[in-house]
C-alpha cells in the first residue's frame, strides 16, 4: 500500500503543470480506486513498488529534460547528479521487472529522435555505472548467471516443467503458435 501511495504522489508530481488538471486528476482518481491497481497494492508481488519506481523514474526524467532544455549545451559536469538519478531508477527497474529493459531502448529511440545522440551515451553510461558492478558482485558473492539468458532458456523449453522433454525448433514455435491461436478462439465463441 506504500508503494502505491508514493507511485501516486510522484504520479501528480510528474505531470503537475504538463497537462491539463482536470485529466490529472481524473487520472489519479481512476487510478487511486481501480480494482487492480488496488488488488496489486495489497500483494506481497513486486506490482506495486515497479509502479512507483517507473513514476520515480518519470518525475526525475522531467527534471533533467527541462534542466536540458534551459540551454543549447549543457555540459555533464552541471548535470551529472540527475543522470545518475535516471541510471539508477533504470537500473532498480530493470531489477525489478526484466521488460523494463525496454526502456533503455526507448530512451535511446526518443534521443535519437530529439538528434540528441550525445546524450544515449550519457544514459547507458549512467545506466551501466550500476549495472556492471552489481551483476559483478552478484556473480562473485552468489554465482548468479544472467538474469536474461537463464529465463531465454526456459522460453526455450519445450516444457518449462520437465526440461527432460528438451528444447524446442523453429517449427515448434510456429506450431504452438497457431494452435493457441486456435484455442483462443474457440474459447472466445464459447
Amino acid at each position: 500500500v506504500i508503494f502505491n501511495l508514493i507511485a501516486l504522489f510522484f504520479l501528480y508530481k510528474s505531470f503537475k503543470g504538463r497537462i491539463p488538471q482536470f485529466i490529472l486528476f481524473t487520472v489519479l482518481l481512476i487510478t487511486a480506486v481501480s480494482s487492480y491497481i488496488l488488488n496489486f497494492a495489497s500483494l506481497t508481488y513486486n506490482e506495486a513498488f515497479y509502479m512507483a519506481l517507473q513514476y520515480i523514474f518519470l518525475f526525475y526524467f522531467f527534471k533533467l529534460q527541462d534542466s536540458l532544455k534551459e540551454s543549447a549545451f549543457v555540459s555533464p559536469k552541471k548535470n551529472w547528479k540527475q543522470w545518475l538519478t535516471i541510471g539508477l531508477l533504470l537500473f532498480l527497474m530493470t531489477h525489478t521487472r526484466n521488460i523494463a529493459i525496454t526502456c533503455l531502448g526507448g530512451l535511446i529511440l526518443y534521443f535519437v529522435i530529439q538528434k540528441q545522440y550525445k546524450y544515449i551515451l550519457y544514459l547507458v553510461a549512467a545506466f551501466l555505472v550500476f549495472y556492471i558492478p552489481i551483476t559483478l558482485l552478484e556473480k562473485i558473492i552468489w554465482h548468479t548467471g544472467n538474469q536474461w539468458s537463464s529465463q531465454g532458456d526456459i522460453l526455450l523449453l519445450k516444457d518449462p516443467y520437465n526440461a527432460a522433454e528438451g528444447k524446442e525448433n523453429l517449427n515448434g514455435y510456429f506450431m504452438r503458435f497457431i494452435q493457441n491461436r486456435q484455442e483462443e478462439r474457440r474459447v472466445g465463441r464459447e
